[in-house]
């Protein structure tokens, strides 16, 4: 196979999981809605993924600036989804958490999306359910691997 046949093949991929990741936010992310704005969602799953974290470490992963972030912060904050103390370590940084409250918003929403794709997997034959599910395990085992091999370079 020539390189000019891979290059092919990779932009095929790339165009197909794109259009998969749009058919997830379309069919399941977007017909589910969120409690709370967009943006402050994001830092509350940033700090579920991450752990306890500083403002601009939020930002950065979510490619928002500090003023961006400050409001957001102190939103979350007031409602009692995070928690702000000061570092230990170096008092010039503020450590953000995940608070109870938090993680609870976040699990209800992991539950309605959950709901929303067993009524909608119900519609499946028992193949189609098992195919289904064995194209997930390798979609699931190809990203981890990509995603390993970046981190290695």
């Amino acid at each position: 196979m020539a390189i000019n046949d891979h290059t092919l093949d990779y932009t095929l991929l790339s165009e197909k999981f794109i259009d998969t990741l749009c058919s997830i936010h379309q069919n399941f992310f977007r017909q589910t809605a969120i409690p709370i704005p967009g943006n402050n969602f994001m830092v509350l799953v940033v700090l579920q993924n991450e752990g306890t974290s500083t403002i601009t470490k939020i930002g950065a992963l979510l490619h928002m600036s500090k003023q961006q972030m400050t409001p957001i912060v102190n939103k979350l904050t007031k409602d009692g989804y995070i928690l702000k103390e000061i570092s230990p370590e170096d008092h010039r940084y503020i450590r953000i958490s995940l608070t109870k409250n938090g993680q609870q918003l976040l699990d209800e929403h992991t539950e309605n999306i959950r709901l929303r794709f067993e009524h909608s997997v119900s519609k499946l034959t028992d193949a189609e359910i098992k195919s289904f599910t064995s194209s997930l395990d390798n979609f699931v085992s190809s990203i981890n691997k990509m995603y390993h091999s970046e981190i290695e370079k």
